[in-house]
């Protein structure tokens, strides 16, 4: 009995020492920036935490963060130690601009225009007693506002109407 005690504890040992010098696992992590540039892989050894950039860019996009799904509905964590080999994937939301349409001081219309998009005429607002002349980017008045000019920053739009004023064609 004493013998076979000794040679559970020498195996037991063994296990251990061997276990001890063996090399740490490590695991691939891919990362899809979905922004048309390629992949790339970090290889991470066990027990490490991912950090990965999130100074990225894509034209025209917010960058929302890291995702362990394709599908983008399970966010990376911070500290997050991967157990295996992972993709994660970089979400990104259309930035979208407010334009807003006002006669006088009332708003007549919103719009939410992508960005470097163009605003949509909103049409001829009516108002007793004054014909309206065009929209401005200004609120004085003095600057038409250019239905052909991109989009990229919230943007306010103001009528232009005058007593007797001829409407544009």
């Amino acid at each position: 009995m004493k013998n076979k005690i000794k040679y559970l504890i020498i195996v037991i040992l063994l296990l251990f020492v061997v276990g001890r010098n063996n090399p740490p696992q490590t695991f691939v992590v891919t990362i899809e920036y979905n922004n048309g540039q390629l992949t790339d892989e970090l290889v991470v050894e066990e027990g490490t935490t991912i950090v990965i950039d999130e100074t990225i860019e894509k034209s025209g996009y917010d960058f929302r963060g890291w995702y362990l799904d394709e599908e983008l509905t399970i966010p990376l964590t911070e500290n997050y130690i991967p157990t295996e080999n992972i993709t994660i994937y970089a979400k990104w939301e259309v930035i979208k601009n407010k334009v807003v349409f006002y006669v006088d001081d009332t708003v007549f219309n919103e719009q939410l225009v992508e960005d470097k998009g163009f605003a949509n005429d909103p049409g001829v607002p009516t108002k007793s007693g004054y014909e309206f002349v065009c929209w401005s980017g200004s609120k004085q008045g003095d600057t038409l506002f250019n239905f052909s000019k991109r989009i990229t920053k919230d943007t306010n739009v103001y009528v232009v109407d005058d007593v007797g004023a001829v409407v544009p064609q």
